[in-house]
């Protein structure tokens, strides 16, 4: 399962132009965590061009200086951070449950006759 967000506005395509994958099967555990995931993520009210893509305007102008054949200076890579391995798929579930507005004491227990 892999869920990525949308960040630019050239990111964003028509629906019907996506493959929707209605050959694959998952486990239902793992569907109801990724529609969940989904709902939780959506923001109706997302504006995208409201972001920039730094990244892409940061290499295009790295082009466009060695087409103009200047010097591009390279910054040294950031030390490799090495940490614990997580579980991923049972963080995301606990995420989840923890999202979750709580129960009501009495709708999850059964009232007692007297």
């Amino acid at each position: 399962m892999a869920v990525r967000g949308t960040d630019f506005k050239s990111e964003i395509r028509d629906f019907d132009a996506i493959a929707k994958g209605e050959d694959i099967k998952l486990p239902s555990e793992q569907l109801e965590l990724g529609m969940s995931l989904i709902e939780k993520m959506s923001a109706p009210d997302f504006e995208p061009e409201r972001y920039a893509d730094e990244y892409r305007e940061r290499a295009l102008a790295m082009i466009d200086k060695k087409v103009e054949a200047q010097e591009i200076k390279a910054v040294a890579p950031a030390p490799r951070r090495t940490g614990q391995v997580v579980d991923i798929f049972a963080a995301l579930k606990k995420s989840l449950e923890e999202a979750k507005p709580p129960r009501q004491a009495a709708t999850a227990k059964k009232k007692r006759k007297a």
